[in-house]
């Protein structure tokens, strides 16, 4: 349950990920409203970092996000505006404790030197794919800072286009 007092809705130790995007779906029942909500959360070893992008509401009693750190924990938090609601979600962490993995059309893959010169993070034969969605969280251990974009790729053919949005970093490195 989510009340007018934030709570915590999901924790993770900050060892296991550096970004997290969640997908969430909230109902108001004094309002009777339903929310979806799509939250992405990183961090940077002491401080947290959220953006919500892509909601969407059946009303205006749409939940705040918050996130914090707590004892090496990273919080995601929310608060109805209505008196009592429920909310679920669906998460996908990226981080140190990835690893490269495939299951179906959804793939992890971990590019561990990415430098300054142009290189491709994934490809896709144009045969198989008409496009792809991507969310992809970036870590620059040198700097200790982290961020997340997500990004879609579609193609015609024979030229891919992209569009990314939903950016979130933790300092400018």
């Amino acid at each position: 349950h989510i009340t007018s007092t934030a709570r915590v809705v999901d924790a993770w130790h900050n060892t296991m990920w550096d970004s997290v995007l969640y997908y969430v779906v909230s109902s108001d029942h004094v309002n009777e409203q339903i929310n979806v909500n799509k939250v992405s959360v990183c961090h940077n070893d002491t401080t947290t970092f959220y953006s919500t992008v892509g909601s969407s509401s059946d009303g205006t009693a749409t939940p705040v996000f918050s996130t914090d750190m707590s004892n090496s924990m990273v919080r995601l938090k929310a608060t109805a505006t209505g008196a009592t609601g429920r909310l679920s979600y669906f998460k996908i962490g990226l981080g140190d404790n990835s690893s490269a993995a495939t299951a179906g059309n959804t793939e992890i893959v971990i590019n561990a030197d990415v430098d300054s010169a142009a290189e491709a993070l994934d490809t896709f034969a144009h045969a198989s794919y008409r496009g792809a969605k991507y969310y992809i969280s970036v870590n620059n251990n040198t700097k200790t800072e982290v961020g997340n974009i997500e990004a879609i790729v579609v193609h015609d053919g024979t030229t891919a286009y992209i569009s990314s949005y939903g950016e979130l970093e933790t300092g400018n490195n």
